[in-house]
């Protein structure tokens, strides 16, 4: 009988390991989220916060709380997240705050556009490169055109 209750323990304590290393992976990826976001993980993973004393701290309905943190795990669970979390340093800064604000917020690419004053082109080109580096996997955005902006073909 001792046996079962030390194999039993051993296998709570296993369990107990895997669900410390999933929280600090989440909490890892978290870093990249806005801060309300980031945030709010963190009260459920890190300070183990129940559903109801998430939903009196932040006096919204238990459902939109849930709902919110499932978003921000498939947010964060996404492939393309994982590689800006990684890559985004390579990228020029108006194509960061773009990547930032569609991946890592989850605004939608018209939703920037009008945020920023930008026309959907000039926010949708950039993410369509972006989405293609990690389709690929490549640490690296294409290089540049070899004309400036004026037009003029470089030397």
């Amino acid at each position: 009988m001792t046996s079962t209750l030390f194999s039993d323990r051993g296998s709570v304590m296993a369990q107990w390991r895997v669900r410390r290393e999933r929280a600090e992976t989440i909490l890892a990826a978290a870093e990249h989220l806005p801060p309300a976001d980031r945030t709010l993980i963190e009260q459920v993973y890190r300070h183990g916060l129940s559903w109801s004393q998430l939903t009196d701290l932040l006096g919204l309905p238990r459902d939109r709380v849930r709902r919110r943190v499932r978003k921000l795990l498939k947010i964060m669970d996404d492939p393309l997240y994982r590689f800006l979390a990684g890559h985004l340093d390579l990228f020029d800064p108006p194509v960061q705050r773009t990547a930032r604000l569609v991946v890592f917020a989850g605004l939608s690419m018209r939703r920037v556009a009008r945020l920023t004053g930008a026309s959907l082109h000039t926010v949708r080109a950039p993410m369509h490169t972006v989405r293609a580096l990690a389709r690929c996997g490549c640490a690296r955005p294409p290089p540049q055109p070899a004309h400036s902006r004026a037009g003029a073909v470089a030397p």
